[in-house]
């Protein structure tokens, strides 16, 4: 069972405006009727990185599991160049910088 469409597009609102707080208690409505595909959307991602919400973006990416929510620890995201542009945009150095590190900077590094 997945999440409803419409818990991931809250959830991704949520992010661009940095609710910690209204991303666990959306997530919590269905986790417990059955729903274990728990992760971030990319564009959850792209919208903590635009909303500058650099803290919380970086918590989503490196260790989700201290969020609280029932994201599951071994969700991998893999960033795009609209998430760099949205990390730009939104003044997440250290985003920025974690988009040049562990071998992505063949990736991006030319533009960074």
């Amino acid at each position: 069972k997945t999440w409803p469409t419409t818990t991931v597009l809250m959830v991704d609102s949520a992010a661009k405006c940095g609710r910690l707080d209204v991303m666990k208690w959306l997530m919590e409505q269905h986790y417990g009727c059955g729903c274990t595909s728990a992760t971030f959307s990319h564009r959850a991602y792209r919208n903590a990185a635009r909303g500058g919400h650099q803290d919380l973006l970086m918590r989503m990416i490196t260790d989700p599991t201290s969020l609280g929510t029932p994201v599951r620890a071994e969700q991998h995201f893999e960033p795009d160049m609209d998430f760099v542009w949205d990390a730009a945009a939104g003044a997440c150095l250290e985003a920025l910088k974690w988009c040049v590190s562990d071998g992505r900077e063949a990736r991006f590094g030319s533009l960074l």
